[in-house]
């Protein structure tokens, strides 16, 4: 979990309860108004049916406003949402920065090539992976054949919001590892999601499984990858295998402590 995530769930969760508070407050002073007015005043069903909406409604903002004035823990926490929201505003700033290094690909341009995938270090490789499958708003499956940790050679392709498969002949993949005599192979492809949370899906799963015959010798290289992101569009990265059990998160950027990684400009051809 990174700073961002952990200071997200500690904003929602002070929040929540000071609006459990306010509205059990306003619900107490609402029924004890809807009761006066029908037991004292005899106000008639129709009227109170006109007057509730608006007593709930002004007597949340009113009770908020009490509560704000006399109760120290409301405020409190009152101000330390706001103060947290700035600092969650600064983390998102800093991702657009870094996602703004990398130009869009235009239309026609190969995916693999507008971005430079090759010749990166696997996180190098993975941040421009990143921001590219984030701009593209789609999902993206990528084949990265890697040598001593270095990206030498990739294949991609882009499919839909929900869906994507290799363009390439998968066929080729055996002669392409053993061209290079690659040591790792890591298939790659996102979840066009930001709620910071995903999970293969049965298709990913069966799909590391099946995929393994095309490497012959060179199939116990092959890692499964799903690139993800939070709100703040900090990427992740969850390895996973053709066994539901075996998910895990193998790295997360984190905006207040990992620097962005890539020092080459990005440049079209």
């Amino acid at each position: 979990m990174t700073v961002y995530d952990e200071k997200l769930q500690h904003r929602d969760s002070m929040q929540r309860a000071n609006v459990r508070l306010a509205t059990g407050m306003t619900f107490l002073a609402w029924f004890a108004l809807m009761a006066s007015l029908y037991l004292v005043f005899q106000t008639s069903f129709e009227k109170l049916f006109v007057i509730g909406p608006l007593g709930a409604i002004f007597g949340y903002l009113a009770v908020e406003s009490l509560l704000q004035r006399l109760s120290p823990k409301y405020r409190q926490q009152s101000m330390e949402v706001q103060q947290v929201d700035l600092e969650l505003e600064r983390i998102r700033a800093s991702m657009k920065r870094i996602h703004a290094y990398y130009p869009r690909r235009p239309k026609r341009k190969q995916f693999k090539l507008a971005f430079e995938l090759k010749g990166l270090r696997i996180r190098n490789f993975e941040e421009r992976l990143a921001t590219a499958m984030l701009l593209e708003v789609k999902e993206v499956f990528v084949m990265a054949f890697c040598v001593r940790g270095v990206v030498v050679h990739v294949t991609a392709s882009i499919g839909s919001w929900s869906h994507c498969r290799p363009s390439d002949n998968p066929l080729n993949w055996e002669k392409i590892a053993r061209k290079w005599g690659c040591d790792e192979l890591r298939q790659y492809h996102n979840h066009p999601t930001t709620s910071g949370t995903t999970e293969p899906s049965p298709a990913d799963h069966r799909f590391v499984k099946s995929a393994r015959k095309f490497f012959g010798e060179y199939r116990e290289f092959l890692r499964s990858f799903i690139i993800f992101w939070n709100t703040a569009h900090e990427w992740k990265v969850l390895e996973y295998t053709d066994s539901p059990e075996e998910n895990k998160l193998v790295f997360e950027f984190d905006a207040t402590k990992d620097k962005h990684s890539d020092s080459r400009t990005a440049q079209w051809l």
